[in-house]
């Protein structure tokens, strides 16, 4: 988490700046009353990530919903990471280690105690889902093509 925080987002790889900018597209979209679907769901369709979209709704909804403390994420303008973003990233790096006792208390850290297990669970599927598709694409980038599947054992 520590790594993310005040970094420039112009300097990080290609999923975490995605990642970030939907957060705050998903954020501004729902303060403004605009239909967060709609809002980050072209990027997601745009990249092939769509099966991820679901997770990353969940998760931001059961944020905004049930958040213990005033989340703060920036501008779409902001050129770095606010201290809330890095912990969602963190988050999801845990998750991506099968970390679990860190994704598990980032969450309830974050939500009321009834809600932590659904942030758990759609920041550890979120984070699945992400590395699955960065698995195909760098498949598709290397020329291996095939058809990869989530448990077909392959490291991604």
């Amino acid at each position: 988490m520590y790594r993310f925080i005040d970094a420039r987002l112009c300097d990080q790889p290609p999923a975490v700046r995605i990642l970030v900018l939907a957060m705050r597209h998903w954020v501004i979209g729902a303060v403004n009353g605009r239909c967060v679907c709609h809002v980050v769901g072209c990027a997601f369709r745009s990249l092939n990530l769509e099966p991820a979209l679901d997770d990353f709704h969940l998760a931001m909804r059961t944020l905004y919903n049930n958040a213990l403390v005033s989340l703060t994420f920036g501008s779409f303008d902001r050129s770095t990471i606010t201290e809330h973003e890095a912990i969602l990233l963190g988050a999801l790096a845990a998750a991506s280690k099968a970390e679990n006792g860190s994704l598990q208390a980032v969450s309830r850290g974050l939500v009321h105690a009834d809600m932590a297990p659904v942030l758990t669970q759609a920041l550890a599927s979120l984070a699945g889902q992400l590395e699955f598709a960065d698995h195909v694409l760098r498949q598709a980038r290397s020329g291996a093509g095939g058809n990869a599947s989530p448990n077909d054992g392959q490291e991604p």
